[in-house]
């Protein structure tokens, strides 16, 4: 009997010491996080955080300030921000994030944020397009200086061989503006780097201008990229102003169906988008008809963005906001 229990003993010994290397064998996840959440844009808050060596996915959880988080997405390796649409505007949100390793124990966990969607308005609107998509936000405070400024962002973005595709706002209050591009397009194009395609966009109001007929059913025209640039000129020197409808207009309608239908090539990709007037955000019912009761857009803010996006083929929007601000939904 004692041979027997101790045997019992020895084995037991053995699993202790098995257990015991195993768990110093394991490795742990380690190092930091650094994350930080917006406050200055509409529609959602902007989540980024820093890379953490070896970690396989992300987890981000969300708090109402009452102490209790819940996770509102997983994310893959390599992807360090996330638009968390699901927040509501004027509400402050509390935000951390866990790395973790599917080859590593363990987890590590981010510094908390507090975050908040603000009201949407052509600025902040504009600046979130730009945030999202790795352009770069300017504004102008009149027509006089906009051909300055769309030659700055030319130095400072395009490159040889580089796709640039203006988009502009066509609407009412944009007459000042346009006739500056007329005016300044000779120095613009001068302006871009050797062999570099040029195209040029405009949208007004889909609804107001096409489904309602008020701006004579052209809301948006286009000329697609060319190293003919003479087609530019000719198509900008064309361009007339639509009715549009209240004041904000078909931007995201406006860049989606610019970032589909045009043809891109070049590795540095420049989408300058031209407005004063915040985008539409009432999602459409569909089919569109004359009876179309309010306003609306058929593509949101994260249908631009993974536009943009799809396939990694980047577009970068550089919005330019021209003041007077036509308006905003404050």
């Amino acid at each position: 009997m004692k041979t027997i229990k101790n045997i019992l003993l020895l084995m037991l010994g053995s699993v202790l010491i098995i257990s015991s290397c195993k768990k110093e064998d394991e490795i742990i996840l380690e190092g930091s996080i650094t994350l930080s959440s917006s406050n200055e844009y509409p529609l959602g808050v902007v989540n980024k955080w820093s890379s953490l060596n070896n970690a396989t996915s992300y987890e981000l959880y969300r708090s109402n300030n009452d102490g209790n988080y819940d996770m509102i997405i997983t994310l893959n390796q390599g992807i360090n921000t996330y638009f968390d649409t699901s927040a509501t505007e004027g509400i402050e949100y509390q935000y951390y994030i866990l790395g973790k390793s599917s080859e590593m124990a363990g987890s590590v966990k981010s510094n908390t944020t507090n975050g908040r969607a603000v009201y949407l308005t052509t600025e902040n609107s504009f600046g979130l397009l730009a945030d999202l998509t790795g352009g770069y936000y300017s504004t102008t405070p009149s027509a006089d200086s906009l051909t300055d400024v769309i030659i700055a962002l030319i130095d400072s973005f395009a490159t040889e061989g580089a796709d640039v595709m203006f988009l502009i706002d066509k609407t009412g209050s944009m007459v000042d503006d346009i006739a500056a591009v007329q005016l300044g397009l000779t120095s613009i194009i001068a302006a871009l780097p050797s062999n570099c395609r040029l195209g040029l966009a405009s949208y007004g109001d889909m609804i107001a201008d096409s489904v309602w007929g008020w701006g004579g059913n052209d809301w948006y025209d286009s000329e697609d990229l060319t190293l003919n640039h003479s087609n530019i000129q000719v198509l900008v020197d064309s361009l007339s102003t639509t009715g549009g409808g209240d004041i904000p207009e078909s931007v995201f309608d406006g860049l989606y169906r610019t970032i589909d239908n045009t043809s891109w090539q070049a590795g540095n990709k420049l989408l300058i988008v031209i407005g004063d007037a915040p985008p539409l955000i009432t999602p459409c019912n569909l089919p569109l008809t004359p009876a179309q009761p309010v306003e609306c857009t058929m593509h949101s803010i994260m249908d631009v963005v993974n536009a943009c996006l799809a396939n990694s083929v980047v577009t970068n929007l550089y919005p330019v906001v021209i003041g007077p601000i036509k308006g905003n939904n404050n």
